[in-house]
């Protein structure tokens, strides 16, 4: 999602210098000089909001947050003296106010100094946090950031959240003196209020940025505060749009006013795509819709479990998606409606506005996958792939690498839900292969800025080179590592009694209740095993491990299969013995590993790998079943649309994107979480913002 200042900045900046022509043109006039006493009685900005203090050391505080000048970069504490040399403003205005003074002149210099310094150095402690916080994770951290450096990681994110604080502080004093003063222009009042809209559109962001890829408590409290931001925004955002549909404007105001007008929808219509991926990263920590219209947390992870792994959703799980669904097809609407509206005329921000709507079919296409609706996900990313592959090759067209980059890095996520969705669907391998093609050259170009029309090559490290450059298919919980030893466990046993093999290849297995058996070695019991592990250690993000076990598995598989062996046995429902074609085993073993040969980087053998799973595949299915749908990955039951208990498949990987927190009760609540409406653990009220969850995790505003 492109963040607010990308795509309304420059829109913003334009109707902010024309609304602070018109007050300055109108503070001139007789009929706005408040009569004495009439506005002092307001709440109006005093110098406690922006309460800055010099100190002898030549440290500068804002609001409790110090910056030494030899700890910070020359253009923060330049931007910083600037706010310093501002502040006087709010004193000055305070003054006015209180002796009835017209005050119009100082609050325009007010936005135009000191808010603009205040968001101009958010927006250094945000590059420079988030900059510090990619770093942590290259190899050797020690050399890349000592001990002071990395406190000032989260130093950073304090000190730019307190400058949107702070700029929003200013914004609601400000507002406060402007609101339902008649004298005052109906498009005064609509700067302030676009203004404190885009300052809790970028604090919303600020969060999202810190939770993202993370899970846990403080991640969940990052995602509500997120939430609670943006609804902020949208609440501004509402009073705009009310303040300039309830306006006439005059002739000469006719063409601005329009113009404004539209800008606005537009920023509704990015700030429903906000919500509606906020509510489906609230969703994947566990919260879900209640009868009384609010969100309640259940375990952190549940829904995503419940949707990938379990294919069931309760009511209000999908009632959270569809809400989520409802604002990402409202914001979408709103582009796709412009762009008709001004099909061939130039559009200034077309690429921002493209890859926004690219954004919500990308999220509308997750929303598909967690309801299992393969089709309709394959649909959206389609579209969504679309669109960012115009706004890309834009970028790349006008040697715009970091922009393409990061275009380059959401499309990876959203080539990957498409050529996944082909997995879930019948006679779609063709399009499986294409698609996974087109995901290797985007992956690869985000790392290595390689031409996505160059063939395939695998890029050349070693093991002890690459431990801290791999892909990770993200966190997983504990219970992976206790199933792993439990499979590593059985594999030791098996091969102890392989090597007591006699020299016909045959070994003693006792069993106490009825004697000895001779058994021969078994290439698919042992491959299968191997499968196993490997896939659970895949899913741990142990790739090489994970490649040295699928490749072994491959090889011993192939070994049954050509001394004859076409099946292993599999139980259904009722006991009965099953067919179960060990082909379906090899082509999961290969479809597990080109996952991690992409995460290791080998592109042309990930893809090789992926081309032979399909060619089985297709050899295999009937006509209506899909790899990810069928009945031979079923060992449990017989049912197409629930995942295998013993096979670990797409379902299982794109899960252990999310660490599943506190194991569900039998109740189905949460351990440790209390669901109860209380002074302290109140529902998220949809509008109102309130949250339910973790007293440690819940917000308090």
């Amino acid at each position: 999602m492109r963040a607010p200042h990308l795509s309304v900045k420059r829109y913003y900046w334009l109707v902010l210098f024309c609304a602070l022509a018109i007050i300055a043109t109108s503070a001139g006039r007789e009929d706005h000089v408040c009569e004495s006493g009439t506005c002092a009685e307001r709440d109006h900005p005093g110098p406690d909001v922006v309460r800055v203090i010099l100190s002898g050391d030549g440290s500068i505080s804002i609001r409790g947050e110090t910056y030494h000048p030899a700890r910070y970069s020359s253009d923060v504490m330049r931007t910083v003296r600037q706010v310093q040399r501002s502040s006087h403003l709010l004193e000055q205005l305070e003054k006015e106010i209180s002796n009835g003074d017209n005050p119009l002149d100082t609050i325009v210099d007010i936005i135009s100094s000191i808010i603009n310094v205040l968001l101009e150095l958010s927006v250094l402690h945000k590059e420079q946090w988030m900059k510090d916080l990619a770093l942590q994770f290259e190899e050797p951290v020690a050399e890349v950031l000592n001990d002071h450096s990395l406190e000032l990681v989260d130093d950073h994110f304090n000190k730019a959240a307190n400058a949107y604080e702070t700029t929003s502080l200013i914004y609601q004093r400000i507002w406060n003196f402007l609101e339902g003063d008649l004298l005052l222009s109906i498009y005064d009042q609509e700067t302030i209020s676009t203004g404190q809209s885009t300052v809790f559109a970028q604090f919303s962001d600020l969060f999202q940025q810190r939770y993202n890829g993370r899970m846990g408590e403080s991640a969940t409290e990052d995602c509500s505060k997120a939430y609670h931001y943006l609804m902020q925004a949208r609440l501004w955002n509402e009073k705009s749009m009310l303040l300039l549909r309830s306006s006439t404007p005059r002739a000469f105001e006719r063409e601005l006013h329009d113009q404004v007008i539209q800008e606005q929808s537009l920023n509704s219509g990015y700030l429903s795509i906000r919500r509606g991926i906020v509510l489906i990263d609230l969703y994947t920590f566990g919260f879900k819709l209640s009868d009384d219209n609010s969100m309640h947390q259940s375990s952190s992870g549940t829904g995503v479990f419940n949707s990938l792994v379990l294919g069931k959703l309760d009511e209000g799980q999908r009632s959270h998606l569809m809400l989520a669904m409802s604002n990402l097809e409202d914001g979408a609407q709103v582009y796709n409606a412009f762009f008709a509206e001004n099909e061939g005329q130039y559009i200034e921000f077309e690429l921002e506005y493209t890859a926004n709507l690219a954004d919500a079919y990308h999220y509308m296409a997750s929303v598909h996958t967690y309801m299992n609706e393969w089709e309709e996900a394959s649909d959206k990313a389609k579209i969504s792939m679309e669109h960012y592959e115009f706004v890309f090759d834009e970028y790349y067209r006008n040697s715009m690498t970091a922009e393409a980059i990061d275009i380059a890095s959401q499309m990876i996520s959203t080539s990957l839900i498409q050529f996944e969705t082909f997995l879930y669907l019948p006679r779609k391998i063709d399009d499986a292969k294409d698609s996974f093609r087109r995901h290797l050259e985007i992956r690869r170009f985000a790392m290595r800025q390689t031409a996505l029309d160059q063939p395939l090559s695998d890029d050349t490290t070693n093991q002890d080179g690459f431990a801290h450059q791999q892909d990770s298919f993200g966190d997983t919980d504990d219970s992976l590592e206790e199933t792993l030893q439990q499979y590593m466990a059985q594999l030791e046993d098996y091969l102890k009694l392989k090597q007591e093999t006699g020299p016909d290849g045959t070994y003693y297995e006792t069993y106490f209740d009825e004697g000895a058996s001779t058994v021969t070695h078994d290439s698919l019991y042992e491959g299968s095993m191997r499968l196993a592990i490997g896939s659970l250690l895949l899913d741990m993000s142990k790739l090489w491990e994970a490649r040295s076990e699928l490749e072994s598995a491959i090889t011993l598989l192939r070994d049954g299969i050509s001394r004859g062996d076409v099946a292993l046995d599999a139980y259904d429902d009722n006991g009965n013995l099953v067919n179960y074609p060990v082909e379906i085993d090899l082509a999961n073993a290969l479809l597990n590993l080109a996952y991690a040969q992409m995460g290791l980087h080998q592109w042309k053998r990930s893809y090789e790998a992926f081309e032979e799973s399909m060619r089985i595949f297709e050899v295999e299915l009937h006509d209506d079943e899909a790899p990810m749908n069928n009945a031979g990955l079923v060992t449990g039951s017989n049912s197409f649309n629930e995942p295998s208990d013993k096979y670990t498949s797409w379902r299982d990987r794109l899960s252990s994107f999310f660490q599943l927190g506190p194991t569900a009760k039998e109740d189905g609540s949460g351990t440790g979480v209390d669901t109860t409406e209380s002074e302290s653990s109140g529902g998220i009220q949809i509008d109102s913002f309130e949250f339910t969850g973790n007293s440690s995790s819940t917000p308090h505003y």
